[in-house]
């Protein structure tokens, strides 16, 4: 793309490995590196001025669901259960610091390889350790497994997950009653948010379902486009400048404007058997 084909920018990358792996080529061309999907603080870095984020990081969805576990519901007997990858690493850190402030360590860290669906060991030693709540690092289908897995061993723990995990797959992959929070960066069940009521209105009729990932992605095109119109002549700097104007209605603004991020914006949701119920924070 930016060797051959010049290309303008690259928007919507996908996740945390695949996008620390292009970051060298990044830094050498810094093309707009526009709205990947990834909430890793290692993208957030000041010098990389060439990269725009709409979404919350990891570091504000950790805080997020450590306040309401800890300091809300009194919860200490933490284990993690974490992809053993950068994905997994940059979310680690943000859950052990938010910890250590609050003088708690976690109990075990079981670790499990990408891909995988083998999760016996790991379960096992959460289960060992005691546990009460598991903060979940890792993608649906792991982690679905996960929560079926303990299931089947009577270990019923709370469970946590993070926006890219994909609440909604997870939920079709489940049955009954489950203890599962879940930190999202868009509102799932706003139906007075603007791009929430904006976002039904334009899909086309064979376009999938609703879905938080899908709405993400959603919002962060309608950002990127609005600010190409307001580039007279279209070029990547003006572009970069004009996402860092962007009105975000409904959406808190991120105050740190060296993390080249627009939204600070956290949801916290409970996944029951009948659905998704929104939890004040």
């Amino acid at each position: 793309f930016l060797q051959q084909d010049q290309v303008f920018a690259l928007f919507g990358y996908v996740g945390t490995p695949t996008s620390n792996a292009a970051l060298p080529l990044l830094r050498r061309y810094r093309p707009p590196f526009l709205m990947p999907f990834t909430g890793a603080e290692l993208l957030r870095q000041p010098a990389d001025d060439f990269i725009r984020h709409f979404r919350a990081g990891y570091q504000e969805e950790a805080a997020t669901q450590i306040r309401y576990l800890v300091d809300q519901k009194g919860l200490q007997k933490i284990g993690l259960l974490i992809q053993a990858d950068e994905f997994g690493a940059s979310v680690e850190q943000h859950y052990l610091r938010e910890l250590n402030q609050r003088g708690l360590r976690p109990l075990t860290t079981a670790r499990f390889q990408r891909n995988s669906s083998d999760l016996v060991a790991a379960m096992h030693q959460l289960q060992q350790s005691g546990a009460e709540v598991v903060l979940t690092v890792g993608t649906y289908h792991a982690l679905a497994n996960a929560v079926k897995l303990a299931e089947q061993q009577q270990y019923r723990p709370i469970y946590t997950l993070l926006s890219f995990s994909g609440v909604s797959r997870i939920q079709k992959m489940l049955s009954g009653e489950h203890q599962i929070y879940a930190t999202q960066v868009v509102p799932l069940l706003n139906q007075h948010h603007p791009y929430f009521r904006l976002y039904p209105q334009l899909l086309a009729a064979d376009a999938p379902m609703l879905s938080e990932i899908s709405l993400e992605g959603f919002i962060a095109a309608r950002l990127v486009i609005e600010a190409m119109q307001r580039c007279t002549p279209l070029t990547g700097n003006c572009v970069l400048q004009q996402l860092e104007r962007s009105s975000l209605p409904g959406f808190l603004p991120q105050a740190d404007n060296n993390r080249h991020q627009l939204s600070a914006s956290v949801y916290l949701y409970q996944l029951t058997s009948t659905g998704l119920t929104a939890i004040p924070n």
